[in-house]
């Protein structure tokens, strides 16, 4: 996913804490060409929350795993547990989130808060966050009503799911870090040179779907990446790959503005240039290593879940392709 929606100054000072507590909340995770991979339990309990609410985009991919609220309802279930407040209240509350777009904060959310903690997150920066753009009494009220069913999933699942599971996702996160470090980071440091995202975090968590959240980074602040981390454990070493295609959106945004296209609505704006920023992983990675291009492709078909090519699951047109061909050329 593109970058966040228009946010208030705070919401970027907030970021400043949060991009801080990242780099040193998990020791082990060593830093390649200025990027490092970590685990953010506020991040991944936030969007853990919102995937069981279910919440669609308007994008060619999805924001949220699509198989995941069903993967944790099963899991819930054998082991005798019923369902939490928010998956009981979870069609309510996406029908009542996408009926208004402010709620589109929620997916970047998050990013901006300035804790490690699902606790504090949920009952202090969460609410202080949204204070700033939820103007009318019933968006404060529906923000509450799902704060508080989300605090009900913590107490009563979340926290023991993660502490059980915490040995093999810290294992799949060092699985991450070592693609990320020994083959893609130098596979496209000149891209990431070109484009000034020479320093930056990658989150990879549970629940997000294959359109990851990409904010900029700056001067006082590095660039922040949410990407998918898979449930498959053999397939973990995908989310370096969906970080590639979050980091290409520089490039995309660079190549479509150099195209005369036809006027189109926000949802087919977002669309092309969701698939394109896949495309443009694909031919970034290609430059460098046709194998490593290749595997990213592979990790997009499985994403998708697609029998057929990657172009016929991720078309862009000619005009398109070359235009991104033009904004990573060269870029090694």
């Amino acid at each position: 996913m593109a970058e966040g929606p228009a946010a208030p100054l705070t919401l970027f000072m907030r970021r400043l804490t949060i991009v801080a507590i990242l780099l040193c909340a998990v020791p082990g995770l060593s830093a390649q060409s200025g990027w490092t991979v970590r685990s953010a339990p506020a991040v991944e309990f936030w969007y853990h929350a919102m995937a069981i609410v279910g919440m669609e985009g308007f994008g060619a991919l999805p924001l949220y795993d699509p198989g995941y609220a069903g993967a944790v309802r099963a899991d819930r279930e054998a082991r005798g547990l019923g369902p939490t407040a928010l998956e009981r209240q979870a069609p309510v509350l996406r029908a009542a989130f996408e009926a208004d777009s402010t709620f589109e904060l929620l997916h970047f959310l998050p990013l901006y808060a300035s804790t490690t903690t699902p606790e504090q997150l949920l009952t202090a920066n969460a609410p202080g966050l949204a204070a700033s753009v939820l103007r009318t009494r019933e968006q404060r009220a529906l923000f509450d009503r799902f704060l508080t069913a989300a605090r009900n999933d913590l107490e009563a699942a979340w926290n023991g799911e993660r502490r059980t599971r915490a040995a093999s996702q810290n294992a799949m996160l060092a699985a991450v870090e070592r693609r990320w470090a020994d083959a893609i980071a130098p596979a496209i440091g000149g891209h990431l040179q070109r484009y000034g995202l020479t320093s930056g975090v990658i989150v990879p968590v549970p629940g997000l779907g294959t359109d990851g959240r990409f904010l900029a980074g700056s001067s006082q602040a590095p660039a922040l990446v949410a990407v998918q981390l898979p449930r498959d454990p053999t397939h973990a070493e995908d989310a370096a790959f969906f970080a590639v295609r979050e980091l290409c959106y520089p490039a995309v945004r660079r190549a479509l503005a150099t195209l005369d296209l036809p006027s189109a609505d926000r949802v087919a704006a977002e669309a092309l240039s969701g698939r394109a920023a896949v495309r443009c992983g694909a031919q970034l990675l290609d430059q460098a290593d046709s194998a490593l291009g290749a595997a990213y492709r592979g990790a997009f078909l499985r994403a998708a879940g697609a029998r057929g090519s990657f172009e016929a699951t991720y078309p862009v047109g000619d005009r398109v392709l070359a235009a991104l061909r033009d904004a990573v050329r060269g870029a090694l």
